[in-house]
């Protein structure tokens, strides 16, 4: 019995998929970073605005940068979810 080999171009089709595939995981791990800090110093930012304009220390900024981490977790929920 003569064994069947994968042909080149099978070998470098799937190489090239399974390289696909890691450079859109690693895309996509890469820019959860940047959708939670950004949200959370959006946050921060308002709430120390919002603090010094209506003179209401830590209040603002606590509950803001609070609610900018629960929108980074809901955002990384989204980019997450399995399609």
């Amino acid at each position: 019995m003569k064994s069947e080999e994968p042909d080149g171009k099978d070998q470098k089709t799937k190489k090239s998929a399974n390289w696909a595939e890691f450079n859109r995981n690693f895309g996509m791990v890469f820019n959860i970073g940047y959708y939670i800090s950004a949200s959370i110093l959006i946050g921060l930012f308002a709430g120390y605005q919002a603090d010094k304009y209506f003179g209401t220390a830590p209040l603002f900024t606590l509950a803001l940068t609070f609610l900018g981490m629960a929108a980074g977790m809901l955002e990384l929920f989204k980019v997450t979810k399995i399609k």
